[in-house]
């Protein structure tokens, strides 16, 4: 788990004997059990097995369920977005998985009736205007959840459980044999969707440097290796960026940082993709990953000469790359490393 605290708070004055403490059941966190969970499960079920453009959004609150959501992802074999935070929770390869979740207009909700949203906390009253709409958090009550929707209130992995309890279970027609021969031309229009959102969004001049290196990067990542990017590059790491199986990918403010505080709590590789300006703000914490021989490999986009500099002053060794191969051996290097990213320049 990563906590990031405000920079504020950080440096504000904290006396305990006088703060207040936090009570879960009185401050309402811990709630009970919707009573009416089965029978709003049964009726989830009744809107999947008899829709015919059937879409599946998947929020950040399911991302440290990844096994639960792969079994139902298989099961319901539906077409299924990601959330703008929720990057990498299914592989891009994969068959359901149909790309990011940008624009509430784009055609897979304009024309989707049905719409089962799980962990996202995301205002769906513009969301999919034509579909019965079931939306599966554990706190409803802090969403803006909209009018006629089906609201479930459950711990998730619960609510997967129970649902393909539901669809297995032999009083009830299996919903993969009897749903998908109704929707393989759906399945087909969406994929083709998502080709064309990729193609599109990668052929704009916009950003040019950083998209090719996101390419570039997700290409050659292995599976299971964890990724902490700076925030500013959400749109297009949620765009082109390739997840691969088991990979954990994660956005932050300050991304070496958090880079830092992963690779402390996971004892691993991790890479981290910044910019010359935030690694200078954050650049004495270099001298925590020396200290501690973390195995970090630290993209920087933009002009690092300068950057670069300083960095070799802490010791640390330094990398320039313009292309895969270059990528490639700073990936397979060992220690510490960082490497400023050029993209390298076609001759005509």
């Amino acid at each position: 788990c990563l906590l990031e605290i405000p920079s504020l708070i950080q440096a504000d004055d904290i006396m305990p004997e006088i703060l207040q403490s936090y009570h879960p059941e009185s401050n309402g966190f811990l709630q009970e059990p919707d009573k009416n969970l089965r029978k709003k499960i049964r009726e989830c079920l009744k809107f999947l097995k008899f829709a015919k453009k059937p879409v599946v959004l998947l929020g950040n609150g399911v991302r440290f369920k990844k096994s639960e959501i792969m079994a139902l992802i298989d099961r319901l074999n539906m077409p299924t977005v990601e959330a703008f935070n929720a990057i990498g929770i299914i592989p891009f390869e994969h068959n359901c998985y149909r790309g990011a979740f940008m624009e509430v207009d784009s055609p897979i909700f304009q024309e989707a009736d049905c719409l089962l949203a799980i962990g996202s906390n995301s205002d769906f009253s513009g969301v999919a205007p034509q579909a019965e709409k079931v939306i599966v958090n554990p706190h409803p009550e802090s969403m803006d959840t909209g009018q006629n929707q089906l609201v479930i209130s459950s711990d998730i992995p619960e609510f997967i459980r129970l649902l393909l309890v539901d669809i297995d279970g032999g009083t009830r027609e299996n919903l993969t044999k009897q749903g998908v021969s109704k929707i393989i031309e759906w399945r087909e229009q969406t994929m083709g969707w998502r080709v064309e959102q990729y193609d599109k969004f990668l052929a704009e001049d916009k950003d040019r440097d950083i998209k090719d290196f996101v390419v570039l990067l997700s290409d050659i990542l292995r599976e299971n290796d964890v990724v902490i990017y700076d925030l500013k590059m959400s749109g297009i790491m949620h765009y082109l960026f390739r997840a691969k199986s088991g990979q954990k990918i994660f956005s932050g403010h300050r991304a070496f940082p958090s880079a830092i505080g992963a690779s402390l709590a996971l004892k691993k590789s991790i890479v981290c993709i910044t910019n010359e300006k935030d690694l200078s703000i954050d650049i004495q914490e270099l001298k925590v990953a020396v200290e501690h021989n973390l195995p970090l490999k630290v993209f920087v986009l933009g002009d690092t000469k300068n950057i670069m500099k300083v960095v070799e002053a802490y010791g640390v060794r330094t990398a320039h790359a313009c292309g895969k191969q270059e990528m490639k051996e700073v990936l397979e290097s060992k220690g510490l490393v960082i490497c400023g990213y050029k993209r390298e320049e076609k001759v005509d």
